[in-house]
């Protein structure tokens, strides 16, 4: 089965979010606000980076109902709107 790119990203940001949330995050001994972020920053770049494996070069539009972008500025926006609401 092939799903949309944007359904891709999608599921590509909620493994890597699951993760984080689930598994990365409650098993830091030490929670400061620094150790999150930097954390936070990893698995957004990591995120991004998948994405950017993934269509990179191909040309695609991806649709963010108002407007079409591109693959990085889809996979930035979206897994941060996703964070303002967690």
């Amino acid at each position: 089965m092939q799903f949309a790119p944007e359904m891709q990203i999608l599921i590509l940001n909620a493994a890597i979010l699951a993760v984080a949330y689930l598994g990365i995050f409650p098993s830091l001994r030490d929670k400061t606000l620094a150790r999150i972020m930097t954390v936070d920053l990893v698995v957004s770049v990591l995120a991004v980076g998948v994405a950017g494996a993934l269509f990179w070069g191909r040309g695609l539009s991806f649709d963010m109902l108002l407007f079409s972008t591109n693959w990085a500025v889809f996979s930035i926006v979206i897994p941060t709107c996703a964070d303002q609401h967690s």
